[in-house]
């Protein structure tokens, strides 16, 4: 990660730009893009800074918890996420079947009621959907300008359906359409050096539509064509234990484009579990959602992730100095939430402790949260206070899938690709899942995804 102590930036003449565009708040909209390592952090860093040294009221954010927490990291600037931002209200019913929300959510914050800060700094905007890029706009106060920074070569932001034109075209996404503005900047040089530089090399080659080198390691990076993925995987995994190097920890990470097939993360993740946990003491079953039909067993040492953002797991009564006479809590005596109760989509962890009540420890690497097995929640659309199990919200995290990891950053990745899950495979996929790696990347495919990978670009 970036050094975030303050230090003297020699910026080129497009970061340089970029810094000056960002400050100039005649400028409503502003868009970055470039390649892992092409200096974003540090222009928003930069940019951030001096405009609050001026008076301007700004904040950074992000779409999800986990790239929030990581922009925080290497800014040292406080970032919350897009939701929290504009204050959308918790789901309420879901589909018994699929999860999906019954009840709308909407956000608080809306063109009634804008935000209060002038400038909007917004990172991973590639992740961005059209619905929640319009609420963005539709919340900036009179006069407030938003600066969109992202790689417009990662994966495309999840939709619920896809957005057409009249003419029955697809929709260019919101962070592309910002692009085609004369407002945006594009960052042409990698900059990043030294550990990890092949993998820098090889993104670079892959964004561009050229296969990397196959079955020759470069110490940084190596692509193993086999047609037996598994199997090089469960061997690589061993090794990289007799080394020293565990996939069980949070700092390295498998990864695959898909949930399904035999290489989707419900096989790895059992698969996994055997070499990395294969004993998992205090091993209790969770509850899960009516629509998730496998059930899920977890035991401490068993690698999670959180799958939704959860801001306050405190007891809703618990949350407030000050009531009213009939117990309506006073809204201004909130008092904030510890880290420890607070856990956000896509954070992986460890559990370090499981409790005879059902509760649990999970050490996310800068903190460890205290999962209770039921906290209350006030529910505004029913207004009234309901039981919630943070239990559901946890899933194995040995495998994820590269739209999970899209925000975060591994010192060591494993990608796995195999032709039954030719559905999901893109240039995207494939550049993304390369560019979580900090030092180093493995690529374990068949010679018929490499190509897939490579030649498909995502829409």
């Amino acid at each position: 990660m970036e050094d975030i102590a303050v230090k003297e930036v020699q910026l080129d003449q497009d970061q340089l730009k970029a810094v000056q565009m960002c400050q100039d708040v005649k400028l409503r909209i502003v868009s970055v893009t470039g390649a892992a390592g092409s200096g974003k952090t540090t222009i928003i860093r930069q940019a951030f800074n001096e405009l609050k040294s001026k008076g301007v009221s700004v904040v950074l954010c992000a779409p999800t918890g986990k790239a929030a927490r990581r922009i925080k990291e290497v800014t040292g600037i406080d970032a919350i996420t897009i939701h929290k931002l504009l204050e959308y209200n918790r789901p309420g019913e879901r589909d018994k079947t699929t999860g999906k929300a019954l009840d709308t959510t909407q956000p608080k914050r809306n063109r009634m009621f804008p935000l209060e800060y002038q400038v909007v700094f917004a990172d991973e905007y590639a992740m961005v959907n059209h619905e929640l890029h319009n609420n963005i706009l539709a919340a900036l106060p009179s006069g407030g300008c938003i600066r969109a920074f992202g790689d417009i070569n990662q994966l495309p932001p999840i939709e619920e359906y896809k957005v057409t034109k009249s003419n029955g075209a697809i929709e260019d996404t919101p962070f592309k359409k910002l692009l085609k503005r004369d407002d945006a900047i594009t960052l042409q040089k990698v900059y990043r050096q030294g550990e990890g530089s092949q993998v820098l090399a090889a993104a670079d080659k892959i964004r561009k539509g050229h296969t990397p080198a196959i079955n020759e390691d470069l110490g940084d990076f190596y692509v193993r064509v086999t047609d037996r993925p598994l199997d090089v995987l469960k061997m690589h995994v061993r090794q990289a234990l007799s080394e020293g190097m565990n996939y069980g920890d949070i700092e390295n990470q498998i990864i695959t484009p898909t949930k399904k097939t035999w290489i989707g993360t419900q096989k790895l993740n059992q698969v996994l579990r055997t070499i990395l946990n294969p004993e998992p003491a205090q091993a209790t079953p969770l509850e899960r959602h009516s629509w998730d039909k496998d059930g899920l067993t977890v035991g401490v040492g068993d690698k999670v992730v959180c799958t939704s953002n959860t801001y306050d797991m405190r007891p809703y009564f618990e949350r407030f100095s000050e009531w009213s006479e009939d117990m309506v809590p006073i809204m201004q005596s909130y008092l904030p939430c510890p880290p420890t109760k607070q856990m956000l989509n896509g954070e992986t962890g460890i559990i370090t402790q499981i409790y005879p009540d059902g509760g649990m420890d999970i050490d996310f690497g800068d903190r460890i949260v205290e999962l209770p097995l039921i906290y209350q929640e006030y529910w505004s659309q029913r207004d009234t206070v309901i039981d919630v199990s943070p239990m559901r919200d946890i899933d194995l995290a040995f495998a994820l899938t590269t739209h999970k990891c899209q925000g975060s950053e591994f010192k060591n990745i494993c990608y796995i690709l195999n032709k039954s899950a030719f559905f999901v495979q893109s240039r995207q996929n494939f550049y993304t899942a390369v560019t979580r790696a900090r030092s180093k990347a493995l690529i374990i495919t068949d010679q018929q995804s490499i190509r897939t990978s490579i030649n498909k670009v995502a829409v």
